[in-house]
């Protein structure tokens, strides 16, 4: 249902000039105005040259772009939206002042404009008592011409400026933003504009803040000559605007110019500036600092909680030891009870190895200093050596253990032999110690695709084990989480295995799935990208002879600086039928190697933190060497540092193999073996 208003009648004692104008037929209606006009109106053909007429002909030319901006019927849908009328003050030709309104006459319900009423009166008496106060502030304010250059300079920073007469509430604009110009007429009272400035422009929120901040007994309390400092000569607040339909952060500023006899602020400068910029680049500086705070916080208590854990896992497990020692030394006549005795403490050793490692590899994960050693292999044989360490615990465990490989494969392979072997066996070894007797575990290897250069590898791990909650299961790669709380209690592992397989594989760009059901099992997915060995060839392996058969008879120079250390080396040596020379630093090892004849020793072991001169820099003094047998004889590190750049040092240094301590005598004799079998 339409709405007409008819204004006409009502108005006409009022309004010199009442017209309307039909939006949809582009008509024009005049009902009141002088003979005159109204004849040269009705020669129009529409209503926009009708507009153009009474501007070109009866207004002043300072003011006539001022009016064909308020008479433009093309903009005055979107100009009226929300409001009930626009106002235009100008001069005509005569200089008399006229207001002119532009008044809604017919829309329909959906807000759509079909006609506009306009009406014009003439206002010379009111615009003159505004003049009379604009004479007025500037008699106050001569003192401002001098500052023309200071304020057109601040519009580079402010949006808007005002003078503002405290005492009369009159203000006058210096420079006024484009968006507030409808309602901010070049002088007024400042009230007022401030209640249309609130309305239009600021957000609900702000409003009672911004208008305290305006009000006039606020500004002279916050701005009295008492009050101000050098530093401290302005004051400002901050508020919020929707404008241009985007939201703003704005910042009013208020600077004292006039004081009267008490100090109190009389004339000031009120400027509107836009701060979203500044104000976002101060609250993210705000977010940063709280997130380094909260991950500094978290950091702490990760470390907190670390400690915690660790001290509790080391603790243990040496307690453990220590008790075994005692119970031992008491039985010292029952074997059945020392050899108790021996298998507990051989379990909490191999326990803390296990936590040291574990930890070790946790903080390079974490630290990103993680490398992944690259090196050619053969996946048959990579899990050759897997499967006699999985089978041999699933039948101490009575755990059915079965592995299936796919012979339709790519075998050589460029990878990570280390860390592929870790995530196996991380995840291979859970299967086995949360199994039940009579369990079965089954892990399957097979190609799942190729290109021309890598090769897609899937791990599958099922097992009839004790399966983990689906809550559980949300945080299972966390670091030190265990679901069964005496897992630790009973060495059956520190809670880092999945994190870290995690890591591992993540850092090899794979992926990892879990199925698993409480008191049912579970089945661990692994998809590794691995490269393709183009330039793998068939190799002469070396036969299998027994290490022992291989070392004995031969010469080891044992370089190693810790008395305990080099005991259970010489012992694991001679009993191998090694024939053992010692030396205490790297020095003594270099001269030790240059007192013998060429060829006399057939390989060095040597430590690589030791005083005097450190394993790295005796094997470079080695190689460096002018005699035969230096740039041959086997070197092999053997060292507590256990990193992947740990081993890149002690090759780079010219060794040939890296073992890491505590000594695995099997691995140790193997490596010997080999690289004297080589030789």
């Amino acid at each position: 249902m339409e709405q007409r208003v008819d204004l006409s009648e009502t108005l006409k004692d009022i309004y010199t000039l009442q017209c309307r104008a039909d939006l949809d037929t582009d008509h024009f209606y005049v009902f009141q105005a002088q003979p005159k006009i109204k004849a040269e109106l009705d020669k129009k053909q529409n209503a926009a040259q009708c507009m153009e007429h009474l501007t070109e002909k009866y207004v002043a030319p300072e003011y006539r772009n001022i009016c064909r901006d308020f008479y433009d019927l093309s903009t005055l849908q979107e100009r009226l939206r929300g409001k009930q009328f626009l106002t235009c003050v100008y001069q005509d030709v005569g200089e008399q002042w006229l207001l002119a309104t532009a008044v809604p006459e017919r829309m329909d319900p959906d807000g759509m404009l079909h006609s506009v009423v306009f009406l014009v009166r003439n206002s010379t008496a009111q615009i003159a008592e505004r003049i009379t106060t604009q004479d007025k502030l500037k008699k106050s304010n001569r003192s401002l011409d001098e500052n023309q250059r200071i304020l057109h300079s601040m519009q580079n920073i402010y949006f808007s400026g005002f003078y503002v007469d405290l005492e009369t509430d009159a203000y006058r604009t210096l420079f006024v933003a484009p968006w507030i110009v409808d309602f901010t007429p070049p002088v007024g009272r400042f009230s007022r504009f401030i209640q249309d400035y609130l309305s239009f422009i600021v957000l609900p929120e702000c409003h009672e803040e911004l208008r305290r901040a305006l009000s006039r007994s606020y500004i002279q309390k916050a701005l009295h000559k008492e009050t101000l400092t050098v530093a401290r000569h302005c004051f400002t607040q901050d508020y919020r605007s929707f404008r241009l339909g985007e939201y703003k952060w704005n910042r009013v500023t208020i600077i004292p110019v006039d004081l009267d006899d008490s100090g109190a602020p009389i004339h000031v400068l009120v400027m509107l500036q836009d701060i979203t910029d500044a104000k976002q680049t101060e609250m993210e500086y705000q977010r940063q600092i709280l997130e380094s705070a909260r991950r500094a916080q978290q950091a702490n208590d990760a470390k907190t909680e670390f400690l915690h854990r660790i001290s509790h896992d080391i603790r243990t497990p040496i307690n453990g030891i220590q008790g075994m020692l005692r119970i031992a030394e008491y039985y010292g006549d029952d074997p059945v009870k020392r050899k108790q005795c021996r298998d507990k403490i051989w379990s909490a050793s191999n326990y803390l190895l296990d936590l040291v490692n574990d930890v070790l590899d946790m903080s390079k994960l974490e630290s990103g200093n993680l490398k992944l050693e690259m090196q050619p292999f053969n996946m048959n044989e990579l899990l050759d050596q897997i499967d006699p360490i999985i089978e041999a615990q699933a039948v101490e465990r009575g755990i059915q253990y079965e592995i299936v490989r796919d012979p339709r494969t790519h075998l050589e392979l460029v990878g990570s032999t280390l860390y592929i072997r870790q995530i196996l066996l991380n995840i291979a070894g859970n299967a086995l110690k949360y199994n039940r007797p009579g369990g079965f575990i089954k892990v399957a290897c097979r190609e799942l695709s190729s290109t021309e250069d890598t090769a897609l590898y899937q791990f599958v791990c099922e097992d009839s084990g004790q399966g983990m909650s689906k809550e559980f299961q949300k945080r299972m790669f966390e670091p030190f989480t265990q679901e069964n709380t005496d897992a630790r209690t009973n060495y059956q592992g520190t809670g880092l295995g999945l994190a870290i397989t995690k890591g591992l594989i993540d850092q090899m760009g794979g992926t990892i799935e879990v199925q698993s059901e409480k008191g049912v099992g579970s089945t661990f997915t692994v998809n590794l990208p691995l490269a393709i060995n183009k330039a793998a060839v068939t190799a002469v392996r070396p036969s299998d002879s027994p290490a022992q058969d291989i070392l004995r008879g031969t010469t080891i120079l044992l370089v190693e600086d810790n008395a305990l250390n080099a005991e259970v080396a010489e012992f694991l040596l001679e009993r191998a039928g090694a024939s053992v020379l010692k030396a205490w630093n790297g020095q003594e090892g270099v001269e030790q190697f240059l007192r013998s004849s060429p060829g006399e020793i057939d390989a060095i072991l040597m430590d690589v933190m030791m005083p005097v001169l450190d394993g790295l820099s005796a094997a470079r003094r080695l190689r460096a060497l002018d005699r035969p047998d230096a740039k041959t004889i086997p070197i092999v590190a053997m060292t507590a540092n256990a990193f992947v750049d740990d081993m890149e040092k002690t090759r780079e240094a010219g060794m040939n193999a890296h073992l890491s301590k505590p000594l695995d005598s099997e691995k140790l004799l193997t490596v010997l073996a080999k690289l004297i079998q080589k030789e």
